[in-house]
């Protein structure tokens, strides 16, 4: 995201860690309701309701667009939409958040 001159402008810095923030949704899902509230709630304003079990997919456990395509679940923007639109989107919401 260093080179990235969009809309949804975040620091490499500030990706890694809400990349690692959202990597732990599991282990919140378990002691911190709230911060898994916060990335679902993010997701959902990002996405839409369309896509966003995708992009939860997709930022929580790594899973690719390619994987979750396979996987039967149609996801409504195609892929470069997905990761530079949605994906971005996400993480730049996330970041304001925090």
């Amino acid at each position: 995201m260093g080179k990235y001159n969009g809309e949804y402008k975040i620091s490499n810095h500030a990706y890694m860690e809400l990349y690692h923030f959202c990597m732990r949704y599991d282990e919140f899902r378990n002691k911190n309701w709230k911060k898994c509230e916060l990335i679902e709630q993010t997701a959902l304003e990002a996405a839409g309701s369309d896509d966003c079990e995708a992009l939860l997919d997709n930022v929580t456990q790594g899973v690719t667009y390619e994987q979750i395509m396979a996987g039967g679940v149609i996801i409504m923007s195609g892929r470069t939409n997905f990761y530079r639109k949605i994906r971005r989107k996400f993480f730049y919401l996330l970041d304001k958040k925090m």
